[in-house]
C-alpha cells in the first residue's frame, strides 16, 4: 500500500484506488468525511477531483434547494 501526503487532499494512500479522510464544516457542524479519489497509482489525479473536492471544502455543493440555507 503506497502512502503520500498531497498538498490538496493531505494524507491519501492507494490501495486499488487513493482514499483518505478529512474534517469539515457543513451546515454549521464540524464531519469526518471519507475521500475516495480517482486516481493512478503514481497520484496522477483525474483533473476533475482537485476541483470536486475545493468545492466540496469551501462549501459549495450543489445542494437541492429545500436543503439549503
Amino acid at each position: 500500500m503506497k502512502k503520500i501526503n498531497d498538498d490538496l487532499f493531505g494524507e491519501i494512500k492507494f490501495d486499488l484506488y487513493w482514499s483518505g479522510k478529512k474534517s469539515i464544516n457543513m451546515f454549521g457542524k464540524k464531519y469526518d468525511v471519507i475521500l475516495s479519489i480517482d486516481g493512478e497509482e503514481d497520484a496522477d489525479f483525474s483533473p476533475i477531483q482537485p476541483k470536486a473536492y475545493t468545492r466540496m471544502s469551501n462549501g459549495r455543493l450543489d445542494l437541492p434547494e429545500g436543503l439549503r440555507r
